[in-house]
């Protein structure tokens, strides 16, 4: 998907996959008691370690795109990431 975007004149960035070990570390970061704040009441919300999107390999976050939507990378990822998945 990046090097199809890249194609297209748009650069994704941004990360995917994460250990354990990170998901730890980015809920100490996030939330207020890590071990037992809820994942809503992180900022940003943030998975349990163990139940992450990302520990599986499921997802990835996208750094260069706004929340409004609009924009080159919004326009590009609305029309294109039903492809990947």
């Amino acid at each position: 998907m990046v090097a199809a975007a890249k194609k297209d004149g748009v650069t994704l960035t941004g990360s995917g996959g994460r250990t354990y070990e990170q998901q730890v570390a980015l809920r100490k970061q996030n939330c207020a008691n890590w071990q037992t704040t809820p994942s809503s009441n992180c900022s940003p919300e943030t998975a349990k370690a163990g139940n992450s999107m990302h520990e599986k390999g499921l997802a990835s976050d996208i750094n260069n795109i706004s929340k409004s939507g609009g924009g080159k990378t919004y326009n590009w990822l609305a029309k294109n990431a039903k492809t990947y998945g």
